[in-house]
């Protein structure tokens, strides 16, 4: 079965036209997710469907920053936070998280700096691996375009 993927707002171009702006559109967005949500999605695109719309009283709001809770904070680890954010987040975490989890790189723990190597950081040390993957699959995974 091929699962449904979470909309984000990103991927959409928005008009400049009230009604038709980003912030005017995230009721439909949110609406759109719910769909996937009633479809039968894994744990991870619930968590992140759900964590990427707070409650502000009874609005939705698009937290567009939203990060999952096991990855590090900016404060304790700069790199991989802002690898989530800038890489990970706008280009991977959608479909990923769509997929079983020794895929889901949106668990920081399917991450261990330090070995094979997953992304090129500012240095060596900081390159980020798959873990828990069989060769196979850790092949497949590092040779599949992830921008």
């Amino acid at each position: 079965m091929t699962p449904l993927i979470a909309w984000k707002a990103r991927n959409f171009e928005f008009s400049s036209q009230i009604g038709l702006r980003r912030q005017d559109q995230e009721k439909q967005i949110y609406l759109l997710n719910q769909n996937v949500l009633n479809a039968g999605p894994t744990p991870a695109e619930q968590s992140l469907i759900t964590g990427r719309f707070a409650n502000e009283g009874v609005k939705k709001i698009l937290n567009q920053t939203y990060i999952d809770p096991s990855w590090p904070s900016q404060a304790t680890n700069a790199s991989a936070y802002n690898f989530y954010q800038n890489m990970y987040a706008r280009s991977c975490r959608t479909c990923h998280v769509a997929l079983v989890e020794g895929y889901n790189f949106g668990h920081y723990q399917n991450i261990t700096p330090g070995s094979f190597v997953f992304y090129r950081a500012a240095s060596p040390e900081i390159d980020v691996p798959i873990t828990g993957l069989s060769q196979t699959e850790e092949f497949a995974a590092t040779s599949h375009p992830h921008f």
